[in-house]
């Protein structure tokens, strides 16, 4: 193991960057609300890019701090009061990492939360001891990763339920923690979910909770931009249609790169490139005990009146989604309810061959979801070139994974919609609705080469119209 990883590491050095029972009906409804673009293709970009108004916001208040650059590191910002942007009702549970002496987190302390592979299934079914292996391997690091900061936002209104920062403004009643630790971590966690996140999932206010996990090299102004274009892009979508989409957001950011705020941009770049397969793990670790606890125990206790739950990834953010709710059976005491109704998984930067028994080299942790009912739908497309020599892996999102999808032969572990010729956006989108047939326990993996352009194309207004598709078919708005 030791040997694959160091020889994949040395080859990161050289890279560039018809629906389930029921849902008929309301699918042919939405579709028949949206209305082509009146001026050609619309165009498909990054809205958090550095030409971004969100850029610019925090370019503003970093000048209004009298900086002349944000300082390093770039994921708990917003702990320091360094980012203009606001999620406009929901949580961001922001993680970061350190050594296992300064936050209490012994060899071993994941197994207090989380069973094994092997605790689990004690026959040992084939693969058991490979997914106990990589396993074990993610919780190995020097440096766990553990909850530093939990924001609250009412109206766009924040304030910190749980901070080990100073600058962090604290909300009534709650004190910054003295000195960080995993355990408090998990207790403030828990605890805003009971005080703060049920009663506003009770309330009336909204139509939707929304799991939301953005990827690699995405910093905390980043993912929070991100949540907000790809909600706005879902909303704008469904108001064409009457449907009523109104969030509660609940969202993760995590230190996703190396040197991502160093000034000089060449170490910038590297620190990019070199920390793919340790962000790749610490994605995974992410999900493994704090997302699936979310997933699979947290929100299902905070929404007694099952608010429409989606979960929603995109590239690394996927291993965070999709380990957490693929990893419901390692909770110790067992899972909560029955996962998402629906996980969208937006060109997943993590192999196909998770979802294929006997294939790859990660036991197939996807492959067994006892007891999860969610319908997962993931993008794929020929466009998305963000990997092109990760030879290691056949990423999902990307060509090989979707040459894999298609194969007849994998069709027992996964449905395939898709045509070779490439349409317009619009029409791309409408042909993948037209063409969906997901049911829950197989994966859905969407050839979206028509309406997705580059790794980080998520959050057009094609994307928008396709996920609000997604969610109006399958978790739609109670009445």
């Amino acid at each position: 193991m030791r040997i694959y990883r160091l020889a994949v590491f040395a080859l990161a050095g050289f890279m560039a960057f018809g629906p389930a029972a029921g849902a008929t009906d309301k699918l042919t409804e939405f579709k028949s609300g949206i209305q082509p673009p009146q001026n050609g293709d619309q165009a498909h970009h990054d809205l958090c890019d550095s030409n971004s108004p969100s850029v610019q916001d925090n370019q503003l208040l970093m000048r209004e701090l009298g900086l002349k650059r944000f300082p390093s590191p770039a994921y708990n910002r917003l702990a320091k009061g360094m980012i203009a942007d606001t999620i406009e009702d929901g949580i961001i549970v922001a993680m970061e990492k350190d050594y296992r002496k300064h936050i209490e987190a012994k060899k071993g302390f994941h197994s207090r939360y989380l069973r094994s592979f092997a605790e689990t299934d004690p026959a040992g079914a084939d693969g058991t001891s490979t997914r106990d292996r990589f396993f074990q391997s993610t919780f190995s690091h020097p440096k766990p990763l553990y909850v530093s900061h939990i924001y609250d936002y009412q109206g766009r209104n924040a304030c910190a339920w749980h901070s080990i920062y100073g600058e962090s403004r604290m909300c009534a009643g709650r004190k910054r923690t003295s000195k960080p630790t995993f355990s408090a971590g998990i207790e403030a966690l828990e605890g805003i979910f009971e005080s703060r996140v049920k009663p506003a999932l009770t309330s009336g206010r909204y139509t939707h909770v929304m799991y939301m996990a953005m990827g690699w090299h995405n910093d905390q102004q980043v993912s929070i931009c991100r949540y907000n274009a790809i909600s706005e892009a879902i909303a704008t979508a469904s108001k064409t249609t009457n449907r009523p989409f109104k969030p509660y957001i609940i969202g993760v950011t995590w230190p996703s790169a190396w040197f991502s705020s160093n000034p000089i941009d060449l170490i910038d770049k590297i620190g990019h490139i070199g920390s793919v397969l340790n962000k790749a793990d610490d994605a995974d670790e992410v999900g493994y005990l704090v997302g699936n606890m979310i997933a699979n125990r947290l929100v299902p206790l905070a929404n007694p009146k099952k608010l429409p739950f989606v979960a929603l990834g995109h590239s690394f953010g996927t291993r965070v989604i999709n380990r957490s709710v693929y990893s419901r059976n390692l909770l110790r005491g067992g899972p909560v309810g029955s996962g998402p109704e629906l996980t969208i998984a937006l060109q997943p930067a993590h192999s196909v061959y998770r979802f294929i028994p006997g294939r790859g080299v990660e036991g197939h942790p996807f492959a067994h979801p006892d007891g999860l009912e969610t319908v997962l739908v993931a993008t794929s497309s020929r466009r998305d070139t963000a990997n092109p020599f990760a030879i290691w892996s056949r990423y999902v999102g990307g060509r090989t994974g979707l040459a894999t999808a298609r194969k007849d032969q994998n069709r027992e572990w996964m449905d395939y919609t898709g045509r070779d010729e490439t349409l317009g956006p619009h029409r791309a989108v409408s042909y993948a609705l037209d063409h969906l047939d997901a049911v829950s326990g197989k994966p859905m993996i969407v050839d979206a080469t028509g309406f997705v352009f580059e790794h980080n194309d998520v959050m057009s207004d094609d994307m928008g119209r396709f996920v609000a598709g997604l969610i109006n078919s399958y978790a739609p708005a109670r009445k």
